[in-house]
This record gives structure tokens, sequence and C-alpha cells, in this order.
């Protein structure tokens, strides 16, 4: 019986990273935002100047929560966040810091009709 080398010039299709993906375009350059959701302008509020970042930016989403916390857990180090906490109480509470900046992350269900409510809260660091 002949054997056939079926290595040579296949590869395996490629396999789609599990979780939300990385939307193309966020307020800030290094907060990540996922596809799909939908931000509440009337709550949400970003001030940017050459030396101060500071906003509060609240979307809506049919994310479950557990997406949304791996999403920020998966996405934050590649742009220099630092996990320094996490709260699983009625939802999803994820502290981010780094040089300068910190970054909460709550994550909030409002029902089956509405989906989940995350907010983004980007201040100053003041502390170590």
């Amino acid at each position: 019986m002949e054997t056939v080398d079926m290595s040579a010039g296949t590869q395996a299709p490629p396999v789609p990273e599990p979780g939300l993906p990385l939307a193309s375009e966020q307020r800030f350059s290094d907060v990540p935002l996922p596809v799909g959701v939908k931000e509440d302008l009337a709550r949400s509020y970003v001030f940017e100047s050459a030396t101060l970042q500071i906003g509060r930016m609240v979307y809506s989403t049919k994310a479950s929560v557990n997406e949304l916390a791996q999403f920020y857990i998966r996405e934050c180090p590649a742009t220099d966040w630092k996990l320094d906490n996490v709260i699983q109480a009625e939802g999803a509470d994820l502290t981010f810091k780094k040089s300068g900046k910190r970054l909460h992350v709550t994550v909030r269900d409002q029902g089956m009709t509405r989906g989940r409510e995350l907010i983004l809260n980007l201040t100053p660091d003041s502390g170590p």
C-alpha cells in the first residue's frame, strides 16, 4: 500500500479568534471597543487635549457579560493596559491601569430584551 504525504502544500484553514472582534474605530486609540456596540451619546462624554484624556462612554450591546469581560481581558494588554482588579457581582467590573491612566470597565445585564450596558470610564491615575 502506498502512503501519500498530505502535508506538502496544504494548510489548515484559518481559525477565527474566539470571542468578540475588535472594532476598527473607538473614541480613544488605546481603549479597545468590541464590534456591534451602540453608543448612548446622551450619557457619554469625552475630553481630550495634548496632556489629558477623560471620558465616560456608555454603550448598549447584545453580547453577554462574560463575552464583554473576556474581550477586555484579552484586548487591553495589546495597548499596554494591565489588569488591576476584577469584581463579579451583578455583572462585571474590571479596572486596568497604565502609565498615568486608569480604565474602569463596567458591564451590567439590562434584562432579556434590553441586552447589556457597557460603561467605560477613562481617568487620570493619580496613585501607584
